[in-house]
């Protein structure tokens, strides 16, 4: 179960680095990101506490196997482990806010309007 939620947490911090490209990128083109990268921010700091309630879930399984109480231990333990799911989560969800925020800013330049012209109806030849 550790091992998943590394995976999960690397998988938050790489899309986090995915999104700090991507927000690079539209800077570059003279695209307004503060927004963005505060809320950036924010989400980055969910990753870290999502580390963070997995290092106590750790040590508090360690407790819970020298317990000679294992029961009650391992309830305690499956608690924190639901607090880890939660922000796992929260932080999904903080980067999902990201991607959402970053709508129309494009990674390209912008383009200047293109002059549409509406069809001329051909009359029907007999």
């Amino acid at each position: 179960m550790s091992e998943k939620f590394h995976a999960a947490i690397e998988r938050l911090k790489n899309f986090a680095d995915k999104i700090e490209d991507r927000l690079d990128k539209a800077e570059d083109n003279g695209k307004d990101v503060n927004e963005s990268r505060a809320k950036l921010v924010e989400a980055r700091t969910k990753i870290i506490a999502t580390e963070t309630a997995l290092a106590d879930a750790k040590a508090k399984y360690a407790e819970a196997v020298k317990n000679p109480d294992f029961k009650a231990s391992f309830a305690k333990v499956k608690e924190v482990v639901s607090g880890v799911v939660e922000k796992v989560r929260e932080a999904h969800k903080a980067l999902v806010d990201v991607v959402t925020s970053m709508k129309g800013l494009g990674g390209g330049v912008e383009k200047s309007p293109v002059a549409t012209t509406t069809p001329v109806a051909v009359p029907a030849q007999q």
